[in-house]
């Protein structure tokens, strides 16, 4: 009776060795993919910055070119 349940007891033990195993195996994969996903997204954003500093810059050059358009406008206007 004792033994038997001794014996139940071992099982069930050895049973959640098993599962545990089975999710550390999971945690880890998880782990591996979370820190795969983490490089994409600092690629990403750093595509981001580079996209942001590149229409800063078209910005800059399209309102430099509205000025250069002004003043010629203005200085048509003089002339005229």
């Amino acid at each position: 009776m004792v033994s038997d349940t001794v014996r139940k007891l071992e099982e069930a033990i050895h049973q959640m060795a098993i599962r545990l195993q089975q999710l550390q195996l999971e945690n880890q994969r998880l782990f591996e993919k979370a820190a795969r996903q983490s490089i994409e997204i600092q690629k990403q954003n750093d595509e981001i910055v580079s996209l942001r500093e590149k229409i800063d810059i078209a910005v800059q050059d399209i309102n430099a070119n509205i000025q250069k358009i002004d003043s010629i406008i203005e200085s048509t206007k003089k002339t005229s």
